[in-house]
């Protein structure tokens, strides 16, 4: 069996990541190769790479219509000397290149909630030929899959197929922070502060401006510290804020890491402060490391992975205790100024980080719980949906 795989990069996404997870973790029977539309690459993969970006002759690339002619018929090309079984397309930006394509073989995936985004009617009319064209449809989470059956007008049976993570605590215990942050991390551990993670791009949608306006209100009162990784385009503006609220030596703000696992292992809690989300793919991953999550309750996602016996479609008002993590409300918006008074929804998210700081029985209790839940996500569970998806199909 062979399967082509068509995505945006390689790098630093949860689409990116299944797309990697892909060759890596299904079995050898399958061959893989990838379509790139963009050159990043930093996720392991096997199989043959083709980049759609290399085939252009750069003096005309600002002609839409050249690039997307170019890249076209370079997968054309591609396809016809492959001869793949399956076509898997992990971008809605991508999906209008499998046009042409028979759709026996065409296996699209669902990443996030598109009614949230701006998407411009030309886009969305193309997005939703290309998944009506689609043989099978791939969602990451049920949030996901009604959202596109109402936002796209697809009749068709929709797979949830949620993330899995292959993390495990017990594997990557000592392994040491890179030695840039190693010695402030080990300083604000031997002074018996709790360390907050949050994991996610630097963009308006990930919440962090409000999770470092949350932040300032804690430190009043507890013994913490707070650190976000990610890259974006809200970078500078939150290394800003960051000295604004005089968080200068509470807050740290990283880069992008290849390797987050010992980021995970060194941390006490992982807050997730997303306005809107496909799955959630690092709240898993904190899962799988034993870490006690606070999550907005947005669509879609946490509430699936932490409450997944309550209706995944109802929305907490309040700070909601529920069975693998708390969940707050999603933060309202816009914020007119940095240092306004916290909103409502903010001092739920300040309040539940509180409580994980101050109750040691509660915070060991989401530590258990975060290990129990993680399991449900283990990589031989989602190895063995996608091999039957391409088996069935086949």
């Amino acid at each position: 069996m062979k399967v082509g795989i068509l995505v945006t990069t390689l790098s630093n996404g949860g689409a990116e990541k299944i797309a990697s997870n892909l060759s890596v973790l299904l079995p050898s029977d399958i061959d893989f190769f990838y379509i790139l539309n963009k050159p990043q690459q930093s996720f392991p993969y096997k199989g043959e790479l083709y980049i759609l970006d290399n085939i252009l002759n750069h003096k005309f690339t600002s002609i839409r219509l050249y690039n997307i002619i170019k890249k076209f018929l370079y997968i054309r090309s591609i396809l016809k000397k492959e001869q793949p079984d399956f076509v898997v397309c992990m971008s809605p930006t991508l999906i209008h290149f499998t046009v042409g394509i028979s759709s026996k073989k065409i296996i699209a995936v669902l990443h996030n909630n598109y009614s949230l985004k701006k998407i411009k009617f030309i886009n969305k009319i193309k997005m939703m030929y290309g998944y009506h064209h689609a043989k099978s449809i791939v969602a990451v989470s049920h949030g996901v899959k009604k959202d596109a059956q109402q936002f796209f007008l697809i009749k068709k049976n929709i797979i949830v197929i949620h993330n899995a993570t292959s993390f495990n605590n017990d594997i990557v215990k000592n392994v040491l922070i890179p030695p840039q942050w190693r010695e402030t991390l080990l300083n604000w551990k031997k002074n018996n502060y709790k360390i907050c993670l949050n994991i996610g791009r630097l963009e308006s949608v990930k919440g962090q401006k409000n999770l470092i306006r949350v932040f300032a209100d804690i430190k009043k009162n507890s013994n913490c510290k707070l650190i976000i990784i990610g890259s974006g385009s809200q970078k500078h503006y939150l290394l800003a804020l960051v000295r604004t609220l005089s968080l200068d030596n509470d807050v740290l703000i990283i880069d992008f890491q290849e390797d987050l696992s010992p980021f995970y292992d060194f941390c006490d809690i992982f807050v997730f402060s997303s306005f809107y989300e496909g799955f959630g793919m690092v709240l898993i991953e904190a899962l799988a490391f034993g870490l006690p999550v606070i999550s907005t309750d947005c669509s879609s996602g946490p509430r699936e992975i932490l409450s997944p016996d309550s209706d995944i479609f109802t929305k907490t008002k309040c700070v909601e205790l529920a069975t693998y993590g708390i969940l707050t409300p999603v933060f309202e918006g816009p914020i007119e100024s940095d240092t306004e008074p916290l909103s409502m929804a903010e001092h739920y998210f300040s309040t539940a980080i509180q409580m994980l700081i101050s109750d040691n029985l509660l915070r060991r209790h989401y530590e258990t719980q975060a290990k129990l839940r993680a399991t449900d996500f283990d990589t031989n569970i989602w190895v063995k949906k996608w091999y039957e998806l391409f088996s069935v199909n086949l």
